[in-house]
Order: C-alpha cells, then sequence, then structure tokens
C-alpha cells in the first residue's frame, strides 16, 4: 500500500510539473556555453569557477542539496560533487540568484550534466517533499 502511494505523488507531481517545463525557464540549449576552472566546492550546489576574467560563484541550476551545518548529509553532498566535477568544466548560465550568485548549468569535461548526476544519476538522491 505504501509503494502505491508513493507511486501516486510521484505520477502526480510530475505530471504538475511537466507543463511549467516550457513556460518562461530557459532551457540550457538557449545559454551561451563557457569554458571555466574549478577553484572551490562549497557544498552540493555551490561552487566558484574561474571563466577567464572572471571569478563566478555558481549554483547549480534546479539543485537544493542540504546545507554545510546538516551533519552529515552537507558534508556528503559536498564531498560526492567534488569527486564528480573534475577541474574543467562547461557553465551555461540561467539567470542569478538574490544572494548574487550565477545560476547555471555545469558540464565536466566529457559534455555530462553535473546537474544531473548530482541529482541522482550518479550517487545523488531524488526526493519528493509532501505537506
Amino acid at each position: 500500500m505504501r509503494a502505491r502511494l508513493i507511486l501516486f505523488w510521484g505520477v502526480a507531481l510530475t505530471g504538475l510539473m511537466v507543463p511549467w517545463l516550457d513556460g518562461g525557464i530557459p532551457l540550457p540549449m538557449t545559454a551561451t556555453a563557457e569554458s571555466c576552472r574549478v577553484k572551490s566546492v562549497y557544498d552540493g550546489d555551490t561552487a566558484t569557477l574561474s571563466c577567464g576574467n572572471e571569478t563566478i560563484k555558481t549554483r547549480f541550476y534546479c539543485i537544493d542539496t542540504p546545507e554545510m551545518g546538516q551533519k552529515p548529509w552537507g558534508e556528503q553532498s559536498r564531498d560526492h560533487l567534488r569527486g564528480i566535477i573534475g577541474t574543467e568544466v562547461t557553465l551555461k548560465r540561467h539567470d542569478t540568484d538574490r544572494y548574487g550568485r550565477v545560476v547555471a548549468e555545469v558540464f565536466d569535461a566529457t559534455g555530462q550534466s553535473v546537474n544531473l548526476a548530482m541529482a541522482g544519476g550518479d550517487g545523488g538522491g531524488l526526493w519528493a517533499v509532501l505537506w
């Protein structure tokens, strides 16, 4: 019964989100790609990149990981990102958040989305929160 309930809510939430996907949210293909070097990783969804002459504090697009104070998950997500991101990346900007960080999708040296890897494709996890 519990598995059916989880499946139901997963399908229902996906169905509610799909119509929003093409409405006003810029997709990665519309952004200009920039070659960058990883300077540091703060947590599982924030890294500082050096792109040309610019140092960019980057928030990963569509990713929300535990904060560093949420032990041990914050440290685990940071360490996981450090393990998969590499040193050379490609950045596709989407927006700037309220803290001045560039919100972007980041691709590793092989062209794989680091954002997707963090969301579950490479040891990450995907959670649905129900209130």
